[in-house]
């Protein structure tokens, strides 16, 4: 079987566990959205299968993280739901104040997804958020501060919200 091969054949698999943790010991599953600094800001990526390297590693625009170096990235809904949302992990759920938000599972939730709760939550902690569209790219800007340009709303945002929380 070619590499190309056994490649589809991993990401037919779907969510499956790698046997490797983040930098905060979480696990990490096939296709679960990572989060690492280039040494300029933070950038948004992917778990997925490589056919060069035939192990997973983390997808990123320009560049990937081998296998042996996962333990550098963060998952990204864990970080936008504890440092932008100020949420905290109750049991199996999110939650805030000790108290468990039980129609947010911790496996369910996808930070992507809910980019406008991550707007919302900035504008409420009294950030300047303005977002526009421009040619089919999402700008998104907060405190004066242009993030990113992005085809995707949700990674758009994501991204911005962490450079702005964490100073980048």
């Amino acid at each position: 079987m070619s590499n190309i091969e056994k490649a589809k054949e991993m990401w037919k698999q779907g969510a499956i566990e790698i046997n490797a943790v983040d930098k905060n010991g979480e696990s990490l599953k096939q296709y679960d959205s990572v989060l690492a600094h280039d040494g300029c800001e933070w950038r948004i990526g992917c778990i997925t299968y490589s056919a060069i390297d035939e192990n997973f590693a983390a997808h990123f625009e320009e560049s990937w993280i081998s296998f042996e170096d996962l333990n550098e990235i963060e998952k990204l809904n864990d970080v936008i739901a504890l440092e932008v949302l100020g949420w905290e992990k109750v049991e199996t759920y999110w939650g805030k104040d000790g108290k468990a938000f039980h129609d947010m599972p911790i496996k369910d939730f996808n930070a992507i997804n809910y980019a406008s709760i991550v707007l919302d939550q900035l504008n409420e902690n009294g950030r300047d958020v303005r977002v526009k569209t421009e040619n089919g790219y999402w700008q998104v800007n907060i405190d004066n501060n242009d993030y990113i340009v992005e085809e995707m709303f949700g990674i758009a945002v994501c991204v911005a919200a962490i450079n702005a929380v964490r100073g980048n």
